[in-house]
């Protein structure tokens, strides 16, 4: 480029002219840098926000797989069997618990199930009849045993002394009146850590003394998050938690940017470096560690520096080509043709420059669609695992449904085949009805649990809009009954709408679940309004609860924003997003008393 602007043509260039040309050589680099460390910034800023979300996703699985093997141990401390075996330790009683222990197992997927009396010695197990028996060994050591005895409940996560494998140890007392016991359950996460692997970012759980417990890499289980000294170590292998493992760091180097580590003998080519994220959970002690790979700094940084330097250029051209018109104006008639051929000749050539710009910009509006498109399908999966999510709030109360009919099930099992051996076949055929009744009642419920987690398919077509309410009621009718929430359905239940199903549940769910949460106190009502109006339908989800404050309605349907301990505070925003999909909208009415949200649906 020719600085005529600056420098004359018959004259040695001015002081004032090189320092101008100086400064803005200067300032036109900073600019250039700092724009590469603003995007950089941006790009780490973006990893963090996607690490939180990772985070808490890992954390609500870890939670729900808890709660579910929790119950286990709970059912058995009030089951009448388990006390006759504690008191009796008859041989047939045993064997008899032993079988049934073993197909409990088999059926919640645990690791083990087994019986203890009060000196720590195994009365019954569900592995009674495998080579690695528990039946007869004494875990009096443990500590899970001792606090199930001192507190009620306890749980230890250590190693196996008889198979030697990892896992967590679930324990609740047992009291008979005559002697004392201890439910254990033993989980292993062999899922759940494969599970994690799939994420494609490293994730384990820590325990207060920074040990590794559960880990997506199995390499880093029993190493730890900071240095324990040789006598701690030794101490820590005396009580038989860890074994002979070697208690040393993991393989995570700190860099001098906050919450950024790398990883020795990392093979993760796309990321030298990882944002980490850390996150406690319900477990006291436990601590959720998140490593994010950082992906796109040095592209951001790249690109950011570009488009400011072609910016840079751009204006100095412009610049240029304006002091140039100037100067050609006060120069001699006899150089006028000859400098407006240079400018034309320039003109032509910054004109292929726009061009090339033009090229670059499509391409990256192209790219930009394809980002999009991706942010689309991230958003699908957010939905879904929001769903999976929900469906760990109430598994307990289906578990609670199922458990009624299934009890009643082996109750007319029984008496029917004392009647078949009373020859009193009109009354074993009228049990057998009754069981036959009962299936169906688990049927329906499996069958809508199902169609719940299932994924939507994205059709959508003409829905009773009285099959969705009750659908999502039967998900949540066991806690409802148990809070004791009065909830009324009122309207038109038979109104056709243009919908799907699955997902119209998804936010049915998402709305009473809120305002179950939300309410407190003895006279808790929850009411749902159908109305028809005109070309559209309206499904009014209104509580009695304390309402919303300005704060909460201004951000109610912004991401992450949530009062509540446990929440991710992305129900509502994806269900206003489903309802959009749908052809609808989802939107708060302000009443005088709680809190009210609107779901509109086009009429079929």
């Amino acid at each position: 480029m020719r600085i005529a602007g600056l420098i004359r043509t018959d004259q040695r260039p001015r002081p004032w002219a090189i320092a101008i040309l100086c400064a803005a050589v200067i300032a036109a680099v900073a600019a250039i840098l700092l724009s590469g460390s603003i995007a950089s910034k941006r790009a780490y800023q973006s990893s963090r926000e996607e690490g939180r979300a990772s985070a808490a996703l890992h954390a609500a699985l870890l939670r729900s797989e808890l709660q579910k093997f929790r119950l286990g141990p709970l059912a058995l401390t009030d089951d009448p069997q388990t006390r006759q075996v504690l008191d009796s330790r008859d041989r047939d009683e045993v064997v008899e618990f032993d079988r049934r222990l073993e197909r409990l197992n088999e059926r919640i997927h645990s690791a083990a199930l087994y019986l203890v009396d009060s000196q720590g010695t195994t009365i019954a197990a569900s592995n009674w009849n495998q080579p690695l028996s528990f039946v007869g060994s004494n875990y009096g050591f443990r500590s899970y045993f001792q606090d199930a005895l001192a507190t009620g409940n306890g749980e230890q996560f250590a190693l196996g002394t008889v198979s030697r494998l990892p896992g967590l140890y679930i324990a609740r007392r047992v009291e008979t009146g005559r002697n004392t016991g201890v439910v254990v359950l033993k989980v292993e996460f062999d899922q759940l850590e494969n599970e994690w692997r799939q994420s494609g970012s490293p994730a384990f759980i820590t325990d207060s003394r920074g040990v590794v417990l559960i880990t997506s890499r199995p390499g880093w289980r029993f190493l730890t998050n900071r240095f324990i000294g040789s006598e701690e170590r030794a101490q820590l292998r005396k009580s038989l938690d860890f074994g002979q493992a070697p208690l040393t760091p993991l393989p995570i180097a700190r860099t001098n940017r906050p919450g950024i580590v790398t990883i020795a003998g990392s093979r993760d080519e796309a990321s030298d470096e990882y944002v980490e994220t850390l996150l406690p959970t319900t477990t006291p002690g436990w601590t959720l560690h998140l490593l994010t790979p950082v992906t796109g700094v040095k592209q951001a940084a790249y690109s950011a520096r570009i488009i400011t330097a072609v910016v840079l250029l751009l204006a100095a051209l412009l610049v240029g080509m304006f002091v140039r018109r100037r100067m050609r104006r006060a120069q001699a008639a006899a150089r006028a043709e000859a400098d407006r051929a240079l400018l034309e000749a320039e003109v032509e050539a910054r004109t292929l420059d726009l061009r090339q710009a033009n090229r670059k910009l499509k391409q990256e509006m192209h790219d930009r669609r394809a980002s999009e498109a991706k942010l689309e399908q991230a958003r699908d999966q957010l939905v879904q695992a929001n769903k999976l999510a929900s469906l760990g709030q109430i598994t307990a109360g289906i578990a609670h449904e199922i458990n009624q009919p299934v009890a009643a099930i082996r109750s007319y099992a029984d008496n029917g085949r004392i009647l078949i051996e009373k020859a009193r076949a009109a009354d074993a055929a009228d049990n057998l009805s009754r069981i036959v009744a009962m299936t169906e009642r688990i049927d329906a419920i499996i069958s809508e649990l199902r169609g719940f987690a299932r994924k939507a398919r994205g059709t959508l077509g003409p829905l009773r809009i009285g099959d969705a309410i009750d659908g999502a009621m039967l998900l949540l009718r066991d806690r409802i009954e148990r809070l004791g929430v009065a909830v009324t359905v009122s309207g038109d239940n038979d109104a056709m709408v243009v919908g799907e199903r699955v997902r119209l549940e998804q936010v049915l769910v998402n709305l009473i679940a809120n305002a179950l949460d939300a309410m407190e106190g003895s006279d808790r009502r929850i009411a749902l309004t159908v109305t028809a109006r005109g070309k559209r339908v309206d499904i009014d989800i209104a509580d009695n609860g304390p309402g919303l404050t300005q704060e909460a309605a201004a951000s109610l349907f912004q991401p992450f924003q949530t009062s509540k301990e446990q929440g991710l505070g992305l129900g509502l925003t994806l269900s206003r997003d489903i309802m959009r999909d749908l052809g609808g909208d989802l939107s708060s009415i302000a009443v005088a008393d709680g809190a009210c949200f609107r779901m509109s649906l086009k009429s079929a």
